[in-house]
């Protein structure tokens, strides 16, 4: 199965799910709905590609595949132990106060000759 294929159909078997949203936008809608799919003798799925929908007098489905994408990380990523802590000890406000001479001083006003 080539990857967009397996991307698609975790997107469908997400919506099947009922377990995502996704905002009232018409063209991300279309998109999903235009690729057909099917199922091969080896009981892979195959999604309609690009080239057959251009075929059929369909745009490429940009948004839809954009989409699709965030379905790539699968329940991987929330294996992946993350890292919640700083890796230096660096403390911008544990910094020693400069001398009161270096404070910042306003320009003088700039007079017209």
């Amino acid at each position: 199965m080539r990857l967009r294929d397996e991307l698609w159909w975790r997107a469908r078997d997400r919506f099947r799910a009922a377990d995502c949203k996704i905002p009232a936008d018409e063209a991300l809608i279309l998109n999903l709905v235009a690729p057909t799919y099917k199922i091969l003798s080896t009981g892979k799925v195959q999604i309609e590609s690009k080239d057959e929908m251009k075929r059929r007098a369909i745009r490429s489905p940009d948004v839809a595949d954009a989409f699709c994408l965030t379905f790539a990380g699968g329940e991987f990523l929330y294996l992946v132990p993350r890292q919640t802590h700083a890796i230096s000890d660096y403390d911008p406000f544990n910094q020693p106060r400069p001398p009161a001479t270096a404070c910042w001083r306003r320009p003088a006003p700039c007079r017209p000759e």
